[in-house]
């Protein structure tokens, strides 16, 4: 080889070394940024856990998502009541028959999710025994047999979560937001919550609604010499924490608009939105109606249906009759849903309900995907109410799309459907499968006695209904259960127990399935 064709080769060697060195350095670096990514969501989580969920949705369409990000995804979806994990199975299909044991985890909280409760409760249990350090396990396993064990599950449980909590991470948060937000039941006592509660509001992790929401019921179990050194202990305890704008909307909440406009200054109210409404909804509640109606005249950062909000505030209370159509017409002509759900909420405030259902219907019409979860509850109880079953089934329906895990609303769409006709035999499954998860729930076992009714199977309804024990009947679960003895052959009985029947205390075509019985006369 010439002298040339050595030094060509060594400079390509050469080469090829440097650009292995940038490429490794390369590859580190990116592997240091990705980290830094995902620490950053894990950190955001807490405080906007939409908001993270929208940037992992980013990464997992540009396909850049890593597998500890993916999980994090999953985590956030299946905690968070406004999401359904159901659009996201098919790309993590291949990701819930991993062997790792955080993919085992999540996999088995998928099963639970959608109501495989017992074989969950058993792969969680298995993976946490296997498994006695992971967090993640511990929680998630304790988690479930909080909501969904025996008595005899539920103490050790409660146990293992307090054992959790005692850390600064965020399955020692998790863990006493389960305690603290569970109802007090047997193996949970009073004492339990309240203790669970306090640790909360003072977490290295809390988030300012979790703190509130922490105080509220706290503030609850207070003597009420004790409630004027609570409020000040708490205002003390979370003034670098929470926003005057929120700490003034949960002192209005709280009925105590005296210490709102303490925390939220006029200067304050000119910042924001919650502010603003805080300070002036304090001023009109301590009769101080002048100085709100000045405050309005100043604040002109608020968007056009938030000014027509407090504009109607002032009207009601300087009691203008008409304020609130007034409100509704503005609102349509808006044409936005935020701002009909403002007037169907102030419509239910002020006890009309038509008006309420009137601006409920607008604002679904307009977007359905805008109703909260609070709202579609408002939704559906008024309709209920006015006995309008087809629009309460159609909010059911939307519900169930949005938090498929939400028990007690597919159990309610079933039985909506039930009774507007649809296919008793496929419903019927889904009775089951509800009451499979929860068997002692004697709402779930009327709609599932009802599907079976609707089969022609009247003694396996009566059986069902049997189950329920002395839980008492509302008016149509009784007409339920006297269509079922009268198509069993129990004749006396069924009339006897439908005496009294109201129809305005029916839905429509719970009435008419008495009707169907002769156990009601026809037209009333």
């Amino acid at each position: 080889m010439s002298l040339l064709s050595k030094l060509l080769v060594l400079v390509g060697v050469g080469c090829l070394g440097v650009w292995g060195y940038f490429h490794l350095q390369s590859n580190a670096e990116k592997e240091i940024i990705t980290e830094q990514r995902y620490l950053s969501l894990l950190t955001n989580s807490l405080s906007d856990p939409s908001g993270t969920i929208d940037n992992l949705d980013e990464l997992l369409g540009s396909s850049k998502i890593t597998n500890m990000e993916l999980l994090l995804l999953a985590e956030l979806i299946l905690d968070l009541p406004e999401k359904s994990i159901d659009p996201y199975l098919p790309k993590l299909s291949e990701k819930l028959n991993d062997p790792s044991v955080d993919w085992q985890i999540l996999s088995a909280v998928v099963e639970y999710h959608e109501g495989r409760i017992a074989e969950a409760l058993t792969k969680l249990q298995k993976v946490a025994e296997e498994n006695p350090v992971n967090r993640r396990a511990s929680y998630e396993y304790n988690r479930a047999r909080m909501s969904a064990g025996s008595v005899e599950e539920r103490i050790p449980a409660k146990l293992k979560l307090f054992d959790l909590a005692q850390s600064d991470d965020r399955w020692a948060y998790k863990s006493l937001r389960v305690l603290a937000y569970s109802s007090p039941m047997r193996g949970l006592t009073q004492r339990d919550v309240e203790r669970a509660t306090k640790e909360l509001r003072t977490h290295a992790l809390v988030q300012p609604a979790d703190f509130l929401t922490a105080s509220g019921i706290l503030l609850s179990l207070q003597e009420s010499n004790q409630i004027e050194a609570f409020l000040q202990d708490t205002l003390e305890l979370g003034k670098d924490l929470v926003s005057v704008g929120e700490f003034g909307s949960w002192l209005g909440q709280i009925g105590r608009p005296d210490l709102a406009l303490q925390v939220v200054s006029s200067q304050n109210a000119f910042a924001d939105d919650p502010a603003f409404f805080a300070r002036f909804q304090a001023l009109l509640e301590t009769n101080q109606t002048v100085e709100a109606n000045q405050l309005l005249r100043q604040a002109t950062h608020l968007s056009e249906p938030r000014l027509l909000l407090a504009q109607t505030y002032l009207k009601i209370f300087q009691g203008e009759p008409g304020a609130l159509a007034q409100f509704f017409k503005e609102a349509k002509e808006l044409n936005t849903a935020s701002s009909l759900l403002d007037v169907a909420r102030l419509a239910l405030l002020q006890g009309d309900g038509d008006v309420s259902l009137q601006a409920f219907q607008a604002a679904w019409s307009i977007d359905p995907a805008s109703f909260n979860m609070s709202q579609s509850n408002q939704f559906l109880q008024i309709s209920l109410k006015l006995r309008k079953t087809r629009d309460a089934q159609k909010i059911t329906a939307e519900i169930k799309r949005k938090n498929p895990q939400k028990f007690g609303n597919a159990n309610n769409h079933v039985y909506l459907s039930l009774l507007l006709g649809e296919d008793p035999a496929v419903l019927g499954n889904e009775a089951q499968r509800i009451v499979d998860a929860f068997p002692g729930n004697p709402s779930f076992l009327s709609t599932l006695a009802l599907s079976k009714l609707l089969l022609d199977q009247p003694g396996e309804a009566l059986e069902v209904m049997r189950q329920r024990g002395r839980v008492p009947l509302i008016h149509g679960e009784r007409a339920l259960l006297a269509c079922i003895l009268m198509a069993d052959g129990k004749k006396e009985d069924a009339k006897q127990l439908s005496k009294g029947l109201e129809e305005q205390r029916m839905l429509p075509e719970e009435w008419a399935l008495a009707q169907r019985y002769g156990l009601v006369a026809k037209g009333g």
